[in-house]
């Protein structure tokens, strides 16, 4: 990848320069995200080599998340090694990768693919209300990083939904309320 020899692009430096970490940050809901690039400009100053490389390290967890969620699901050794693949090196997340704006993209992500990799993982019984807590600060978290990554709730139901195989009539109805909640913020 040539992530690190590209420059800043499109208006990413006018927007990291914009961002004050004394006075504020430029969005408020987006806290986790600018935290992130605050962190990277104090760190290593505005070189775009580190930015990308940031942004770089958090695609490839997220593709490790891809391939841990195929695990979970128990999906056979070269559909998880294909899905991971085509979830790396498709093209549209060369976005993701070179715009240093769009680390929100990544770190919700990130989140998201973490809640669902925890929630594939059955806790015994006298854990799950800290693993349901993590869930919730996982996918608050993502919130955190981007607006959009509200649709990890609904994700998280479907992809429960799917694990659990026949699921009882309340499981159903706590999936379609927590997907219809999600679906009517959306539309609001």
């Amino acid at each position: 990848s040539q992530a690190g020899s590209v420059p800043f692009v499109y208006e990413d430096l006018n927007w990291l320069t914009s961002v004050n970490p004394i006075g504020g940050l430029a969005f408020p809901s987006r806290v986790l995200s600018m935290f992130s690039l605050v962190l990277t400009a104090h760190l290593w100053g505005f070189d775009p080599w580190a930015f990308h490389l940031g942004n770089v390290l958090l695609h490839l967890l997220n593709g490790w998340l891809v391939w841990q969620i195929g695990r979970s699901l128990e999906w056979d050794g070269p559909s998880t090694t294909l899905s991971t693949a085509l979830f790396l090196w498709h093209p549209i997340n060369s976005h993701a990768v070179l715009y240093v704006r769009a680390r929100t993209d990544l770190l919700s992500t990130a989140f998201v693919l973490g809640a669902i990799c925890l929630s594939l993982r059955t806790p015994s019984h006298l854990v799950r209300v800290w693993w349901g807590f993590s869930l919730l600060v996982l996918l608050l978290c993502a919130m955190a990083s981007k607006e959009i990554a509200i649709v990890g709730f609904p994700l998280l139901c479907l992809t429960r939904w799917l694990r659990s195989g026949t699921p009882s009539l309340s499981h159903r109805m706590i999936h379609a309320i927590g997907i219809g909640v999600v679906l009517v913020l959306a539309v609001a």
